[in-house]
């Protein structure tokens, strides 16, 4: 919703698009309540603060995140029984001094599943010339 009032220059667009997401995220099944609370506060923010930069804190968050190690698995079933098998043996990770410089203490980190292979993929390589 934020999203629309920062799309919207003018509030009479602002007021039939918030009413329509009203109606879209009531009729797939969310709070009444939960999506008035929102369009509430949504309606009391200025245009102008939404366009505003991200402050020093969501910079600071942002930066934090880029520098921790992100593991990208393929997804497959077993994805879940190898985090299971990281997740117990964590701490005999973290003795080893280098691997502890990029993985910290603490486990800190959710798996990113790479893109599976699918049929669109596999067109789209066999019409791009092998010297593109």
């Amino acid at each position: 919703m934020v999203r629309a009032r920062r799309n919207c220059s003018r509030n009479s667009d602002f007021r039939k698009v918030i009413e329509d997401m009203r109606q879209r995220f009531i009729a797939r099944g969310y709070s009444e309540d939960v999506v008035h609370k929102s369009q509430r506060k949504v309606s009391k923010i200025s245009r102008s603060q939404t366009l505003m930069p991200k402050g020093p804190t969501e910079t600071r968050n942002k930066k934090r995140d880029n520098q921790r190690v992100r593991i990208i698995l393929d997804y497959t079933d077993s994805s879940q029984k190898l985090l299971g098998i990281m997740r117990k043996h964590w701490t005999v990770l973290t003795q080893d001094r280098t691997l502890r410089k990029y993985i910290g203490n603490k486990l800190e980190w959710h798996p990113t599943y790479s893109r599976s292979t699918t049929i669109g993929i596999l067109e789209n390589k066999q019409d791009t010339p092998d010297d593109y």
